[in-house]
């Protein structure tokens, strides 16, 4: 495949990077393939799979790329990466994959089953290809035409790590300040995916007797990506405190702020590209002491307060 007037650009309408007249591939790290420049063309003449090449350089987390592609041979069309940090930890929307026969994105948060578009891409004709980059929403266009728009879905919840935890008084509110769910007098578990633990409603709260490592439950309802969500907790007993769930799709790929974790001994952020080593703070969670917990989301910017202390003030890499 051949790549040409590749461009980034800001929130501010200002060209973050732009290839001009390629001369060679300082700028590019590859993995696998045949990576030259020719005629100010990046060019792959490979058959590895997948080969690929990532701009050596910082994009910020909103942004629109553009570019032209040409296929030149082969079985399949073209993978743009995205969001990348490194060549495994990426997305990428894979046009004309699946024997030139679907488009979708993967990787990142993305899933294939939930995006796959049918499409072939020709061999010898250029392609213009744009990806739309926000926060909240990410929009793939060929040739003018929207081929994916995906906006970003998750949810919020609780969990527990061999512990036995209490949630109650559990409330969203949106960026609006209007109340997205509030938990009122817990009866049941019906508004919540439960992974792991056991899980029931007990005198208005949500209980976990369990000691799984980790029990989760996801509260099942799409919740804004902007938010702040607010509860109280307790621990009854086991080794560590509390796990605050959100930016969440499922269990395992979301954001948990583990209060009372590793021995309940400190709190950290992990998941989404949080680094526990980068995050942690010391601190303990006392057993059948209600807590006040908040978590307040916008765009890529998160707070974390324990009894109305700040630990946490962090933006998502």
């Amino acid at each position: 495949g051949e790549y040409k007037d590749i461009k980034v650009t800001g929130t501010d309408g200002k060209a973050i990077y732009e290839t001009g007249v390629l001369k060679d591939m300082k700028e590019w790290a590859t993995e696998n393939g045949e990576w030259k420049v020719k005629d100010g063309v990046i060019v792959q003449s490979g058959e590895d799979t997948p080969a690929l090449a990532i701009l050596d350089k910082n994009i910020p987390a909103e942004y629109v790329l553009t570019l032209k592609a040409r296929k030149t041979g082969g079985a399949e069309g073209f993978l743009i990466l995205f969001n990348a940090k490194n060549f495994s930890d990426r997305a990428w929307w894979n046009i004309a994959g699946w024997g030139n026969t679907q488009h979708a994105l993967d990787g990142s948060g993305f899933s294939v089953d939930d995006t796959k578009k049918e499409g072939t891409v020709e061999d010898n004709k250029w392609y213009d290809i744009k990806i739309e980059v926000k926060p909240n929403l990410t929009r793939c266009s060929l040739d003018g035409k929207v081929i994916h728009e995906i906006k970003a879905q998750s949810t919020v919840g609780v969990g527990s790590w061999s512990t036995q935890v209490e949630y109650k008084d559990i409330e969203v509110m949106g960026a609006d300040g209007k109340s997205l769910f509030k938990s009122g007098e817990i009866k049941d578990v019906t508004n919540w995916k439960i992974t792991g633990g056991e899980w029931k409603a007990k005198d208005g709260a949500l209980v976990q007797t369990g000691s799984d490592n980790p029990a989760v439950a996801l509260l099942d309802k799409e919740i804004s990506a902007d938010c702040t969500l607010t509860l109280k907790a307790r621990k009854t007993g086991g080794d560590e405190g509390f796990l605050i769930l959100f930016k969440a799709k499922n269990a395992t790929d979301r954001i948990w702020w583990n209060l009372g974790g590793w021995g309940n001994t400190q709190t950290g952020l992990e998941g989404l590209g949080f680094s526990v080593d980068d995050t942690k703070q010391d601190v303990t969670i006392d057993t059948d002491k209600w807590y006040n917990i908040k978590v307040e989301l916008k765009g890529k910017h998160i707070s974390c307060s324990l009894d109305g202390k700040v630990i946490h003030d962090v933006t998502q890499k």
